[in-house]
């Protein structure tokens, strides 16, 4: 029951996501180049400094994307963000974990978002509410014939309070 509740207010997360898109800046990859990634980083922090006067905060992406960051290699052909000893990189990547980092804006990602997804934002951008302790666990226990009923719930709100400091990158794998 609190995985579908995780799942839920994941789903309303990107939701609001969707819902405030049209207010985003976007930028793009023109390729998948070591060059083109830090060119894209830069744009879109400059972007997001220049329209809220904040900075990067991390880079969420679908695991496609992920996969893509992941196997960058400069032109020497060292892995931009190596998973062990990285050498001359700029990153780091842990592929079973599904975390790493580009330029110090650690990676999340999400496996539900749709594919070719890739953002780079402040956490400012969306706020959450919830409830504190969410998710709930109710229980009914009827003694007399041993027998529980358990329910989860818990309150939920987003606003975007600064959807600028979200910048939606163009498909990145088309």
């Amino acid at each position: 029951m609190a995985a579908t509740y995780a799942r839920k207010t994941n789903n309303v997360a990107k939701a609001a996501l969707v819902a405030a898109h049209g207010d985003m800046s976007t930028s793009s990859v023109s390729a998948w180049t070591a060059d083109a990634i830090l060119e894209m980083l830069a744009d879109s922090a400059t972007k997001v400094n220049n329209e809220t006067g904040k900075a990067l905060e991390y880079i969420l992406c679908s695991s496609d994307v992920f996969k893509q960051l992941a196997k960058q290699v400069d032109a020497l052909g060292r892995p931009i963000a190596a998973g062990t000893n990285p050498s001359n990189g700029f990153g780091s990547i842990n592929p079973v974990g599904l975390t790493g980092n580009i330029a110090g804006l650690p990676i999340v990602v999400d496996p539900s978002l749709p594919n070719g997804t890739l953002y780079v934002a402040n956490s400012t951008a969306l706020t959450t509410y919830e409830s504190a302790g969410a998710p709930f666990r109710l229980n009914d226990e009827e003694i007399t014939n041993l027998t529980q009923k358990f329910s989860v719930y818990g309150y939920l709100a987003i606003a975007a309070q600064d959807p600028k400091a979200f910048v939606r990158v163009g498909n990145p794998l088309d």
